[in-house]
Parts: C-alpha cells; structure tokens; sequence
C-alpha cells in the first residue's frame, strides 16, 4: 500500500474545477479508476522545521503523524506538545475543506452565497478556509518566531 494521498484545498488551482470534465465524470462508485481502491481526502500539516507532519481525516480525526529522525533529542513533552499542535492545525484544514465543499455544493444547487457561508460557519461551526490560514500563520509566526528554519 502506498502512502497517504491527500487533496489540499488552499492549493491555488483554477477555481472552475468543479465545472471541469474531470470532475463531472469522477467514478460514480467513490473509487479510484487506476486502483480500485476507494477515494479519501486528506489534511496534512507540517511545522515549519519539517519535524513534525501529521495527516487528518476530512471529518478532521487524525490518522498519521510522520516524525523526523531528528525529534529524538527534542525532550518527550516538547515532542508531545508539537504533535498536538499541528494535529490541531490538521483538524482545522480538514473542517475548513469541509466548509469549502458543503460550501460549493449548496451554491452549485443554486443556495446564496452569503447565506450559504453564514449557515456553515455560525450553525454548523465550520471555519471559513481563509480564517483557519489566517490561524495557522498566525501559530507559525508566534510559535516558530525565533527559529532558525535554514539550519
């Protein structure tokens, strides 16, 4: 079995896609055509030292956590603490890529815009993609602050 495949939705690829043929014509059975193996979209994050990655489900549970051969001299609750937080930040890309697909479907079903986002955002709780990037610059900058990343 291979390695995690994940979809990323802050990737900045024409925004048209849902009206492209490729993705009219996804396999109507949820499976992948080259494997047979069904479709899942992931969520992974990564901290800025490239130490610590870990991958989430879209209904944001994670379910992989890759650590660099270097985390062994990071002390065991430091180590504890990065994971936690960039799991959190993984969860979070996960809800986010959940709003930005209920938000395309209900606005492809001819749904306001504007009511659409406030619906997912106020009812359901979904964060808007913009403001889980907003976050997660936000922890990188404040977190990662004095290091080094070229080292």
């Amino acid at each position: 079995m291979t390695g995690p495949r994940s979809s990323s939705w802050d990737d900045d690829e024409d925004q048209d896609d849902w009206n492209s043929p490729s993705a009219q014509d996804d396999s109507p059975s949820g499976q992948d055509d080259e494997t047979g193996e069904p479709q899942e979209m992931l969520f992974t994050v990564t901290n800025p030292r490239g130490t610590v990655s870990v991958t989430a489900l879209a209904n944001g549970q994670p379910v992989h956590v890759e650590l660099a051969p270097e985390v062994v001299d990071m002390p065991e609750s430091q180590l504890s603490e990065e994971i936690s937080v960039i799991a959190g930040l993984a969860t979070q890309n996960a809800r986010a890529g959940q709003h930005l697909l209920a938000s395309a479907l209900l606005q492809r079903l001819g749904h306001d815009r504007t009511s659409t986002l406030g619906f997912l955002e106020r009812e359901l709780g979904l964060p808007s993609p913009d403001a889980v990037l907003a976050h997660k610059a936000h922890v990188f900058a404040t977190r990662y602050a004095n290091d080094d990343w070229s080292a």
